[in-house]
């Protein structure tokens, strides 16, 4: 049986995209903007990628 590879970035950016979705619902929320500078400094590709303003559509 072969290893299932998964393409790591691919799906970050999906579920960054998703995030950035259900920020649209909290605009102004301080506790959610910290979140986002928390991870920022926490994580360079979310840092990177977060400029890229990518928005998926999400429906929970």
């Amino acid at each position: 049986m072969r290893p299932m590879m998964v393409d790591w970035e691919h799906h970050a950016k999906n579920i960054l995209a998703a995030f950035r979705a259900t920020r649209a619902q909290h605009i102004g929320d301080r506790w959610f903007e910290e979140l986002i500078e928390t991870l920022k400094e926490a994580c360079p590709e979310f840092n990177d990628w977060w400029k890229q303003h990518d928005v998926q559509n999400y429906i929970q």
